[in-house]
């Protein structure tokens, strides 16, 4: 409840949540996620982390997954939709792990199972992946934003932003840009990822 207040404050509307499969503790924690995020009038989707498995096994256990979060989450006030449709996202790591000539045949699984629309959004700015998903988006920018200064981030963000933008609209797709508070993670990794919060 003080997350998602303080988010309100901020002026944030929503939270995507990290989300590693049916029955897993943050699968439970979505309920809760949710469940308090209706009562706030706030949105919540979530961040579809793993996708294990190789061939068909994994095309079947994707699709298993997906239709778990529309049918358990997807139709619920507070999940996060776009014309009516339930948003996912899906993490770098997934999109490692599923070769693209695999998504197809998953999303045609769902959308023959699915009792309606979603939108699944690609980490990554790919002209692949933006004649596939339903949209794009980057989930850290760290790595790009370390060691910039204000005047540099600027003109970057205008450029590949931009340019992430166009990508998206050339195929009818929605795009997300990215914003980070900062990050530092040199205590756990060497050397590790430091972006300033400016």
């Amino acid at each position: 409840d003080r997350h998602i207040a303080q988010a309100k404050q901020a002026g944030l509307t929503g939270f995507i949540t990290t989300w590693w499969g049916q029955g897993t503790f943050d699968d439970r924690a979505f309920e809760t996620v949710l469940d308090r995020a209706e009562k706030a009038d706030f949105k919540v989707t979530v961040y579809w982390e793993t996708a294990p498995g190789k061939g068909q096994a994994q095309i079947d256990r994707a699709i298993r997954d997906l239709l778990y979060v529309l049918n358990k989450y997807g139709k619920r006030k507070p999940f996060l939709k776009v014309d009516g449709k339930p948003v996912i996202f899906v993490y770098g790591r997934v999109m490692g792990e599923v070769p693209l000539k695999s998504w197809p045949a998953i999303l045609d699984g769902v959308k023959k199972s699915y009792d309606g629309d979603f939108l699944l959004l690609a980490d990554g700015y790919q002209e692949s992946y933006a004649r596939v998903f339903d949209g794009l988006h980057t989930y850290n920018i760290c790595g790009w934003v370390q060691k910039k200064k204000p005047d540099e981030l600027r003109s970057l963000a205008a450029q590949d932003f931009a340019g992430a933008v166009r990508l998206a609209r050339q195929h009818g797709r929605v795009s997300c840009l990215d914003l980070i508070p900062g990050y530092d993670d040199t205590k756990i990794r060497k050397p590790g990822l430091d972006a300033w919060r400016q």
